[in-house]
């Protein structure tokens, strides 16, 4: 590497914007949430001036204790020139407030905008800067003409666990598959006979410690964005199991093998269930071997997410 070169690699990285702010919903301790609180405490933590600002901004708020392992101040919205706004796709008209700033969508549960029923047309979006969490909601971004930058998140360090340890033969599921599981269970005497565990109204710490002791996580949700906690029951060494559907259906999102990627449209979907979770409550060392791959990729996940704040935020 020439003397210019290396010379230039070292030189501290200038930040794009004046400022930047993060708004997120008061008082909400879940997933996107979280990642939105991570953003601030990357760009600061590159050396960027960022601050979270909530809403609705009537209410009053504070940062969640969950929150504070992380460098986050509190602000309200400069709209000013030089400054970025950032907002989730789930209030898709918040980018009208501000007229002097530059706004971004972050795009972290794309389902939710197409939902939403009052929503900007695209060519509006492509007014907006905006940044995809998961390769899922690029891919639907750039269906629709709008480019986006890749920006996506990561696990809290609470989330890790030796595979090893002794596990119940149990499987535990999101919330948000509960339809699902309810379903399966009636079709099928033999899942009707495990043991299963809900994973609802818990606490971080509850989570982490029931997926420290299952064997099985079960996730067949909509997979709107680059969802957590099947990258939370892979650190804590439980083997995931997904269907094929939103984030879940591209390998870039869920590096699992195609045995864990159940089709959830398949006639024998139940009977498929059953059988791979047999397989791995039989053998599960070899299965959790098989998804290591799945393991480095969420627990890699911070190096990558501060490699795409430099990029997006910094010149």
């Amino acid at each position: 590497m020439s003397g210019t070169a290396r010379d230039r690699s070292q030189q501290p990285l200038l930040p794009r914007y004046r400022k930047v702010f993060v708004m997120a919903p008061a008082n909400l301790v879940t997933g996107g949430p979280e990642a939105l609180h991570q953003l601030v405490d990357a760009v600061r933590r590159c050396g960027g001036e960022a601050y979270i600002s909530y809403y609705p901004r009537d209410v009053r708020a504070e940062i969640p204790e969950d929150y504070r392992c992380y460098d986050v101040v509190q602000a309200d919205v400069e709209d000013a020139p030089g400054n970025l706004v950032v907002f989730p796709e789930t209030q898709p008209l918040m980018g009208r407030t501000f007229v002097r700033a530059a706004t971004a969508i972050w795009w972290l549960s794309v389902d939710h905008f197409l939902q939403h029923p009052e929503r900007p047309d695209w060519e509006e979006v492509r007014r907006h800067v905006n940044f995809a969490q998961s390769h899922y909601a690029a891919d639907l971004l750039a269906r629709y003409g709008v480019e986006s930058i890749p920006l996506t998140d990561y696990l809290n360090d609470d989330f890790r666990a030796p595979w090893w340890a002794w596990r119940r033969n149990a499987i535990a599921y999101n919330v948000k598959s509960a339809p699902e599981i309810e379903r399966l269970k009636s079709l099928s005497p033999e899942l009707a006979a495990l043991t299963w565990i809900e994973l609802a109204n818990m606490p971080r710490a509850e989570v982490r410690k029931a997926l420290c002791k299952v064997k099985v996580y079960a996730d067949f949700g909509s997979h709107p964005g680059r969802d957590r906690m099947p990258r939370e029951a892979a650190l804590c060494g439980a083997c995931v199991l997904t269907n094929r559907r939103g984030s879940a259906n591209f390998a870039e999102d869920v590096p699992l093998p195609t045995l864990y990627k159940l089709d959830q449209d398949d006639p024998a979907f139940a009977q498929n269930v059953g059988r791979t979770i047999r397989l791995i409550l039989a053998t599960r060392p070899f299965h959790v071997w098989r998804q290591q791959r799945f393991r480095r990729f969420a627990a890699s996940a911070k190096a990558s997410f501060t490699a795409e704040v430099r990029r997006a935020f910094f010149a």
